[in-house]
Formats: C-alpha cells, structure tokens, sequence
C-alpha cells in the first residue's frame, strides 16, 4: 500500500510477517462506513472471488451472492426509511425502527469473538461488579444490549442467603 493502514488482525499478521522477513499479502473488501458492524457477503464475495482468480480455481459462490442481496436489499430498506423523502410521511415510528433492527439483526451475526468477549466479561462481572461498565460499553458497541439485558440487569440483583 502507498499509504494508509490495514487494522485489525490482517494488519497485525502482516505486522508481524515484515518484521519477521516474510513476504506476505492481503486481498480487502472495501465497505461502507455505516455498515461496519454488519457482515458483508457483498465485500466477502468480492474478495474470495479475486483471491480464486489468483489461485486459478473456481468454486461455486451464488449462496454467497444470493446472502449479498439479501443483506444489500435490507440495508437499502433501511436507508430509504431514514431518507425521509416526504415531509408528510413524519418521522420513523418506533415500531418500524424495531422492525427494521430485527429484520437487519436475523441477516447479520455477532462475531465469535465478541460473542466470547461478552461471556468473558459477564463471568468477570458477577466476580466483581466493577466489570460491569465495560461490558456495558461492549453491549451498547455491538448493538446487543436489549439481547442480554435481563441477563445484564441479574448481575445486579441482591444475592438471597441468610444475610439478606
């Protein structure tokens, strides 16, 4: 690359690989900004379709394009609620945006790490108390807090024992 940087851990493997003297590359899908935290079949395709070409190998991808459309429809669903394009329709009712994050929330998964991340840090929090802003941070990072907010809410709870 000219300029610029590769973040996450396509970034450190390549890190790691220079300073160690081995060549290495990185194929990158680019995404729209607002659609960081979803999972992009779209860009995926793209890259798995260059990287086939230079392996010369081909492989079926049409499930792929076909969850790229998919996904592409409901984020264009989306956007075209929050254009807003006449004054008389009025603002989103919360029902429709509730609609609209189901909808998006059924097409997109947490990554496992993240996934893993919030349990480590549920068990960190029921050991000390203090671990709950941080998983509350990751919460409202991943747009997941309604999904665990019973679950979040329990930490708090008075433990029954005979003290209580």
């Amino acid at each position: 690359m000219a300029d610029g940087q590769i973040s996450g851990m396509n970034g450190l493997y390549l890190g790691i690989a220079k300073r160690e003297g081995i060549d290495g590359f990185c194929l990158l899908g680019e995404i729209p900004l607002y659609t960081i935290q979803i999972e992009n079949p779209k860009a995926s395709a793209c890259v798995l379709k260059t990287f086939l070409a230079v392996l010369g190998i081909t492989v079926d991808l049409d499930e792929l394009y076909r969850q790229s459309h998919n996904v592409e429809d409901e984020i264009n669903k989306l956007l075209d609620y929050l254009k807003l394009q006449t004054p008389s329709a009025g603002p989103i009712q919360e029902e429709e945006v509730e609609k609209i994050k189901k909808s998006l929330g059924q097409l997109t998964r947490l990554p496992v790490s993240v996934k893993e991340r919030i349990e480590r840090l549920f068990l960190e929090a029921q050991a000390d108390s203090r671990k709950a802003n941080e998983l509350k941070s990751q919460l409202d990072k991943w747009n997941v807090y309604k999904d665990y907010e019973d679950r979040f809410l329990d930490l708090f709870k008075k433990k029954k024992d005979g003290n209580n």
